[in-house]
């Protein structure tokens, strides 16, 4: 149950990653197409403890997820994900929020489901964010820090 647990998470990675990447490459601007990328990988958690439970293994994901988004955000290897500015290492803290949750789930196994609730919390309320605060730019929004509103 474990390998089918890293093979689906890899393939469900890629899926998300590709969706993201055709979206782009057929015109949605990089700002939406990261978002499409952002929110979809959030169901990753239910993969991940489906098949792999509180474990080693969960957190494994999580790291190689996070060593891969760092390598991604230094080398801008994919044009759909990489962003400039503030938000440029965002995926990068947001696998890492994802990779000491797991961490600490060794150790407290009874944060597992608030760690899924965070998730899903921050895949689709951040994410569904950066869209609607770009389908309002424009507007008298008071600037809160740096670009963001």
């Amino acid at each position: 149950m474990i390998i089918e647990g890293y093979i689906f998470s890899i393939l469900y990675a890629i899926l998300c990653v590709l969706l993201g990447a055709s979206a782009h490459r057929f015109g949605m601007p990089r700002e939406y197409s990261r978002k499409i990328v952002h929110v979809t990988v959030g169901a990753e958690w239910f993969i991940l403890y489906s098949f792999m439970g509180v474990s080693i293994h969960f957190l494994i994901v999580c790291l190689c997820c996070t060593a891969a988004l760092f390598l991604e955000y230094k080398l801008h290897l994919l044009r759909a994900m990489s962003s400039e500015g503030d938000n440029a290492p965002g995926t990068v803290y947001y696998a890492l929020a994802m990779t000491i949750m797991a961490t600490l789930t060794l150790f407290i196994p009874e944060m597992i489901l608030p760690f899924g609730i965070g998730v899903f919390c921050t895949s689709f309320g951040d994410g569904l964010a950066g869209v609607l605060g770009q389908s309002v730019k424009g507007r008298a929004n008071p600037v809160i820090y740096g670009k963001k509103t």
